[in-house]
């Protein structure tokens, strides 16, 4: 019965870790998610859109790799309001068109 106890007791701590690990990733992705999209569309120094655009293409990138199809399709369309804001409307159609491009191959 103690090892039973303290067996349970060893999982239940590793797995809470693991747990409590992963929920402070996920809360800092969020943050950083959240921060990122007002440095895009809500600008208040000249670096800000830069920032956000080199976060956004960086994210685009790594959810193409891993597959994630509607993040991806997300970030595309976040690029292309940044591009189109900066003037640059034939990059903002650019990003729109592969981002229904994606949406065409999506299963």
């Amino acid at each position: 019965m103690k090892l039973a106890t303290i067996t349970f007791l060893f999982f239940y701590s590793f797995f809470s870790s693991i747990y409590a690990t992963n929920e402070r990733v996920q809360e800092q992705n969020t943050d950083s998610l959240r921060y990122y999209y007002n440095l895009a569309n809500y600008p208040k120094t000249s670096s800000d859109l830069p920032k956000a655009y080199k976060f956004y293409i960086n994210l685009k990138n790594e959810n193409l790799r891993k597959k994630d199809t509607l993040q991806a399709v997300q970030n595309f369309r976040q690029i292309a309001i940044m591009q189109n804001n900066w003037g640059d409307y034939y990059a903002s159609e650019s990003s729109a068109v592969e981002a229904l491009k994606l949406l065409d191959n999506f299963h």
